[in-house]
């Protein structure tokens, strides 16, 4: 399982599957988890086009599902609610990625 800051990948290769759909630095930023799916931190005049960056988001996210890849919302309850994205190939393996982890689906 791969587990970066933001985001959880069932195995090593799916984050070379997901990647190939990101176009652009903010959504390559969203799959290595250095940005957050919630678009809190967003700064400056990124903050001010917060809603093309939303719309990004979800942009990315229905690629990735229309391409088969699993996409799940959760939120970790040890960080405050923060909102994670999870990607697997297949069902079980996001069920394996979240296997001992306190998290609310969504």
């Amino acid at each position: 399982m791969e587990d970066y800051t933001n985001t959880i990948y069932d195995v090593p290769e799916t984050v070379d599957a997901a990647m190939e759909f990101a176009r652009g630095d903010y959504q390559t930023a969203l799959l290595c988890g250095d940005a957050r799916w919630s678009g809190a931190d967003l700064k400056g005049k990124a903050r001010q086009y917060s809603g093309n960056y939303a719309s990004s988001r979800e942009n990315l996210i229905t690629r990735l599902r229309e391409s088969g890849l699993v996409v799940a919302e959760i939120r970790d309850r040890d960080r405050h609610g923060l909102k994670i994205m999870v990607i697997a190939q297949t069902a079980q393996g996001l069920a394996d990625a979240l296997a001992g982890r306190s998290f609310e689906t969504k």
